[in-house]
């Protein structure tokens, strides 16, 4: 039995996928995270099936998606704002094309989801100091000197929120946030923005092509901060 499962999960179609997508994780994903469900998403279930016909293990796609965070500063300073940016694109498939592969293999693991998490940490900081190096070369005279350090600020206020939430959910048994809730602007406002991060590899090819980087990294060092912020309320209601 476990062989023909094996043999016929990689044959799962798109469409499968697609639906198995909207019955188990989209309406958490569109809650927080739209930008990746509109962005990273629908490429990441469209590749699922080639992969899974080829045996490609949900490891090795975590793997590569780690390897492209960590090349990011270097090909930033090399190369630009263009491959750093699609580059950050291709990561963010990645991020959601492991996920996908491992619940239609069966392959779902601790060791995975720890892989993973890895991976999205590497990947905030190496893009946010990928940010800052693209935003020295430009910067205005008040912010000469200054855009690598605010960027590097930046990923630390955002990695330290996510490590918070994880520990709030631990302590609770409940994410910080909660269920994705109905009702409530301030419920509409807060899930609006926080799915506007997964879009920032758009912004930085944008402002590859017309200037104005610098303008970003002060961005992330305001959206970080009210991040951890919120956090901090969000977590301690939960966990009080």
């Amino acid at each position: 039995m476990e062989t023909d499962a094996r043999i016929n999960r990689p044959r799962q179609s798109a469409a499968a996928l697609f639906r198995a997508y909207a019955a188990d994780k989209a309406g958490e994903e569109w809650h927080g995270e739209w930008g990746a469900a509109l962005l990273f998403r629908p490429p990441a279930i469209l590749l699922a099936p080639v992969l899974l016909r080829l045996g490609v293990p949900a490891t090795a796609v975590t793997l590569c998606s780690l390897g492209l965070a960590l090349s990011l500063p270097a090909v930033a300073f090399a190369w630009g704002a263009v491959p750093a940016a699609l580059i950050a694109v291709l990561a963010g498939i990645l991020d959601c094309l492991d996920g996908t592969i491992a619940r239609a293999s069966g392959s779902v693991s601790r060791a995975g989801h720890y892989l993973d998490f890895v991976t999205d940490v590497v990947f905030r900081a190496s893009f946010y100091a990928a940010i800052g190096l693209l935003a020295a070369g430009a910067a205005p005279v008040w912010l000469h000197g200054w855009a690598l350090p605010l960027a590097l600020v930046a990923a630390l206020f955002a990695i330290s929120a996510r490590l918070c939430r994880v520990y709030a959910e631990k302590m609770s048994g409940t994410a910080p946030y909660g269920e994705p809730p109905r009702r409530g602007a301030a419920t509409l406002i807060f899930s609006v923005i926080s799915g506007i991060d997964p879009l920032t590899p758009l912004v930085v090819l944008l402002l590859g092509m017309v200037g104005g980087m610098y303008w970003l990294v002060l961005w992330l060092v305001a959206y970080s901060a009210l991040d951890f912020l919120y956090t901090q309320v969000a977590a301690l209601r939960r966990v009080s």
